[in-house]
């Protein structure tokens, strides 16, 4: 599942699928701690920190230790664009120990970053977009950037999400079907149309069984 901690972001890139900017929500400590309630750890995959910019979020750091701290190693992944850089060299410095999957989005779309940061990610996994493979989504479509034929109509982020309040979404795009939410406790996949966005789940071209990798309790 990808926890969307914060759909805030400290950069404006013009090809961004989430068009995130520094307006925005924050996901609160009860909205997490359920978000980590409703993880059964027994399944595959992994709790995704991401946002936004994760790591702008002020409690950012103590998320990810909760999360750590119940999860088995390396299950617990942050994508991040590196601007925070103390905590992006924590990052680093966990990836390296094993303790969680890290990766850097670093390409011509970002702002520059501190380059000791890109030093300490070197051998770790970094994220460059090309021009040609831009999504049509969000901030990118509205911009007209260049996008591959196969991703006008490509799922944002192709597994449950939860956002910022605590809904749970069948997948990232705007489109996406609200599910549930963790609060109250309860995720159901309806298995019918319109459930995910135009691409993904009944109705496109996903599988709603394929989210039961998932790592969520999921009912149906």
């Amino acid at each position: 599942m990808y926890l969307k901690v914060t759909n805030r972001c400290n950069m404006t890139c013009r090809h961004c699928i989430q068009d995130s900017g520094p307006v925005g929500d924050d996901m609160p400590r009860d909205v997490f701690l359920a978000a980590l309630a409703a993880t059964d750890w027994r399944r595959p995959g992994l709790l995704i920190l991401g946002g936004g910019e994760p790591t702008i979020h002020p409690a950012f750091t103590e998320y990810l230790d909760e999360a750590v701290r119940l999860a088995d190693e390396r299950r617990i992944h942050v994508t991040t664009n590196g601007s925070m850089t103390a905590i992006a060299l924590d990052l680093a410095a966990r990836a390296r120990r094993g303790e969680i999957g890290v990766m850097l989005s670093l390409d011509e779309w970002h702002d520059p970053i501190d380059p000791v940061v890109v030093e300490a990610w070197h051998g770790l996994k970094v994220r460059s977009v090309e021009g040609a493979s831009l999504k049509a989504k969000g901030r990118a479509r509205r911009n007209g950037l260049p996008s591959d034929p196969a991703w006008v109509h490509g799922c944002t982020q192709p597994m449950l999400v939860c956002e910022p309040n605590g809904e749970v979404r069948y997948c990232a795009c705007e489109n996406a079907t609200i599910v549930g939410d963790v609060l109250s406790g309860t995720v159901e996949i309806p298995v019918g149309p319109a459930t995910g966005c135009d691409s993904y789940g009944p109705g496109g071209n996903g599988d709603p069984r394929a989210l039961m990798s998932c790592n969520v309790r999921v009912l149906e």
